[in-house]
């Protein structure tokens, strides 16, 4: 992704973590409340957005239309 210069130059280990423990978190938290997917799924989408926001390059279809 960062060839493709979809996420900024970082230390791709540190990316990896700083995504996926968020999400790995949320996922257990699915398995445990069933009741919370929803809301699990919900806060997985508003992470995603962030993390891109904060470690993506700007280069996406929307940021090119406009």
């Amino acid at each position: 992704m960062m060839d493709k210069g979809l996420l900024r130059r970082d230390d791709p280990a540190m990316l990896a973590f700083a995504y996926t423990a968020p999400i790995s978190a949320l996922i257990h938290l699915c398995d445990r409340e069933l009741e919370r997917t929803t809301e699990a799924i919900a806060q997985v989408e508003v992470f995603s957005r962030h993390f891109v926001k904060v470690y993506g390059e700007g280069k996406t279809k929307r940021n090119r239309t406009e």
